[in-house]
């Protein structure tokens, strides 16, 4: 049956709680071998070679060069960028988390092995998908952040000019967040179910914008694009909340600089954790319910399993 927005969002989050063990299992077997080995390479490389290099009068131009390349794929905690490998993983993740929905709506049983045995073939197609999706929102945000800096410093300019600096701004601030959801428009337009019609359906990446844009249709674009751009803003916000409160309780303690190092980072570790599954149980329930509104999926499937019910019955007989 069809649902709001907000009725997607409370199932989402109700099959979470009711199948976390499922769900946990899944992220935890690509997350906490990844979570190890970044902070493994941040604590005995990267705090380190940057330590090393803060204090150099001449520092060498080739390992700041690393240290950079270093935080970009490893990620930089200080910074709150998880980096390149972490989203790898979380892209890959959300293949097995897909399929564990899918079979959780239709009532199947599974198991952790079954749902990665069954994404498997199709991470690479994720990968290229992704890549896909990075290189679009990049080329949206660089033009719009250009355009939206030019526009709302002369908006700001001239608020200021007439003596009102607090809505110039305002102005301004507006102007570039324009950007971010000038993006994610056509995020949700072309890419928003990127997963479930890449391991649900086996689309390749070329393809999914147009199947995309014909299951979000004219009608539900704007709440496509509400959920697309609000729901990374509420998951972020949450961790970051989290992350400051578990650095803030650190801190009051005092910690020796390596026992602190290791708490942050499987504190962190462990939010990140929780949150990462919801994305993608939200993305695959609506998925489904955009399908039960523009093609009567839910009909479909029940005259399918009343037809095998009848078939499984006469061979019976």
């Amino acid at each position: 049956m069809p649902q709001t927005l907000a009725g997607v969002f409370d199932e989402a989050f109700d099959l979470y709680k009711r199948h976390f063990g499922l769900l946990a299992m899944i992220v935890a077997v690509g997350l906490i071998p990844t979570e190890i080995l970044r902070n493994t390479v941040i604590a005995l490389w990267l705090h380190p070679l940057d330590a090393h290099l803060s204090g150099a009068a001449n520092a060498n131009p080739d390992s700041m060069v690393m240290l950079r390349i270093g935080q970009f794929i490893f990620g930089e905690p200080r910074a709150g960028f998880p980096g390149l490998l972490a989203f790898i993983v979380l892209i890959l993740l959300s293949a097995p988390i897909s399929v564990a929905v899918s079979d959780i709506y239709f009532g199947r049983s599974t198991t952790v092995k079954d749902c990665y045995k069954r994404s498997r073939p199709y991470f690479m197609n994720m990968v290229w998908g992704y890549c896909l999706i990075a290189l679009v929102s990049i080329g949206v945000a660089f033009a719009g952040v250009m355009v939206a800096s030019i526009v709302g410093a002369t908006m700001a300019a001239i608020f200021i000019g007439v003596g009102i600096p607090e809505i110039g701004a305002v102005v301004f601030v507006v102007f570039m967040l324009l950007p971010y959801f000038f993006c994610f428009g056509i995020i949700a337009r072309n890419f928003v179910f990127m997963t479930p019609l890449t391991v649900l359906e086996g689309l390749p990446a070329s393809f999914v914008g147009y199947r995309n844009n014909q299951i979000v249709g004219k009608k539900r674009f704007w709440r496509t694009w509400a959920a697309a751009s609000a729901l990374p803003i509420l998951l972020i916000s949450l961790q970051a909340i989290l992350n400051l409160s578990i650095e803030s309780t650190l801190q009051v303690l005092h910690l020796p600089s390596v026992v602190d190092f290791t708490a942050t980072a499987a504190l962190g570790s462990a939010t990140h954790f929780f949150l990462a599954p919801y994305w993608t149980i939200f993305v695959t329930l609506l998925y489904y319910d955009y399908r039960v509104r523009r093609e009567g999926f839910d009909v479909r499937v029940l005259s399918l399993a009343s037809l095998e019910q009848s078939s499984e019955e006469g061979a019976e007989r």
